[in-house]
Parts: C-alpha cells; structure tokens; sequence
C-alpha cells in the first residue's frame, strides 16, 4: 500500500513538472563570418541563423579599436527575415575582433574575424597636389603614387580649419581612396585661407605629405606669360597726330606748309600771265 502511495505521489509531481516546465528552446543560434580574414579597407558578411519568432537581433563589435558594422558603428540592430539576419563588418586597423549575437542582454552565439595591415610599400610613396597653390573655393587634386598592393589608401588633413578632402567614402577631414595601379587620388577644397598639410597612408602609417596654399585670390602661374597683340583703333592716328607733344614734328604744319608753297606758286603764276600780256604789241 504504502508503495502504491509513494508512486502515486511521484507520478503526481512528475506531472506538475511537466505543466510548469517551459517551452522547450528554439535551436542554438549560428553566426559565420565570410571571410574570416580581411585586410584593412576591406569588408567581410556576419550572418547569423537559427532564430525563431524574432523580429530582430543586435550584432555588437568587441575587440581591437578599428571595427564598425553596417551603418558604421560599432553595434547595428538587423531584423530577423526566415530565422536568418546579415550585416557587413569592416576595419580600418589591423586585429582581431569579435562579433557577438545578442538578443536583449544575452550573447547567443560570437565569432571572430582577423584584420591584416598591409606591408608597407616597398617603393618611395609620392604625394602631389595640382596646382599647389588655390585660392578660397577652388580645388586641387590630390594623387599618391608607389602605393604598393595597398588596395585602398587614407588621405587626411591637418587641424588647419576650412579644409575638406572628397574621396571614395565622401567628404571629411579624413577620407579613403580606391588604390589601382599603386595609385590613388582625392580632391582638396578649402572655405578658408592658409596652407594646409595633406597626408597618405594606410590608416595607421603615414607614407608621405604635402602641402597646399589657400589665398583670397589665385596666384598666378610662374610659366604663365601675356603678350599684348597691337591692333588698329580710332585712336592710333590720334596718337600719331599728336606725336609732337612727344618732339616729333606735327603733321598738321606739314599740310599748313603745303598749302602755303601752293598758295604761292598760284600767285606766281598769276603775274607771270600777266606781265607777258602787256609784253606783247
């Protein structure tokens, strides 16, 4: 009897157990990262599967300083489409860093990604700017050569204010530039005067600098030469005419000289005529 009692009272409390259990757990939660090895500059996708009736889920970065996820900070919410959330991971230092799934307060899965830096190159980095002097408003461009298998260089300027460079991620302070041939240009501007000091590297190691002066006005060129083309005008003969200010002498007493010998010779001529009218009988 008492067997049957015990039995029965364990029976029970299996019973009230099992009513007041949860739910069993969805599946764990995967999370990959492709690739797991990216050098700096470039980009790597962070998929993480496995979710069951969420809407959305956290994808934080931990790790080396450096990291940022889509929209480039260092934690992005996703939604969540078929158990499925992606986002895209990024650096522009060298490490290694860490991607956690978290779901309110709790880390679900995490992976790992290693960020190269690239060798520095092995040929003498040049910057140049064209032209090296603008004035407030213009732009000049910005081109770095023997940039090596850098794939994407970082241009930035100095804390002279009013200066901007334009590259491939927009315009800042701070700006990339896709590397092709070891090459890779920017464009600077300025809203102020001053020079300005211009630097390429790879976002850790500065490679080489330069220089830009911003005036109020274009400087002109030093190979830039003006030649005035004589043409006819109304005035040259003006000038001519009044060569005697000069110590020429004036061409209107050369007609007054002429109209005086002719004046003259008319006169001549008349008393000549007359005389041989009275010689003659």
């Amino acid at each position: 009897m008492r067997v049957r009692l015990i039995a029965g009272m364990i029976a029970a409390l299996a019973a009230v157990a099992a009513f007041a259990a949860p739910a069993a757990a969805s599946p764990l939660v995967d999370v990959t990262a492709s690739p797991e090895t990216i050098a700096v500059g470039g980009s790597s996708t962070i998929t993480a599967t496995g979710f069951g009736g969420i809407d959305s889920i956290r994808f934080d970065v931990t790790g080396a300083p450096g990291g940022a996820l889509a929209g480039g900070g260092t934690s992005a919410e996703v939604p969540v489409t078929d158990g499925t959330a992606t986002t895209t991971f990024s650096a522009s230092q060298g490490g290694t860093f860490t991607i956690e799934v978290v779901d309110g307060e709790a880390v679900l899965a995490i992976t790992n990604i290693v960020v190269t830096s690239p060798a520095p190159p092995t040929t003498q980095t040049t910057l140049v700017a064209n032209p090296e002097a603008v004035a407030v408003g213009e732009e000049s461009t910005i081109t770095a050569t023997g940039l090596g298998e850098l794939t994407t260089a970082r241009f930035g300027l100095d804390a002279t204010p009013g200066g901007s460079l334009t590259g491939s991620d927009g315009t800042s302070t701070s700006v990339a530039a896709d590397v092709s041939g070891g090459e890779a240009s920017v464009t600077f501007a300025s809203t102020e005067t001053g020079i300005f000091t211009v630097a390429v590297g790879d976002g850790e190691t500065v490679y080489a600098v330069v220089t830009v002066t911003v005036t109020d006005s274009a400087q002109p060129s030093a190979t830039s030469t003006s030649t005035a083309t004589p043409s006819p005008s109304a005035t040259s003969a003006t000038s001519a005419a009044d060569a005697g200010e000069d110590g020429g002498f004036p061409a209107v007493w050369v007609w007054v000289i002429v109209g005086a010998v002719v004046v003259a010779a008319g006169v001549v001529t008349i008393v000549l005529v007359r005389r041989r009218n009275r010689a003659q009988p």
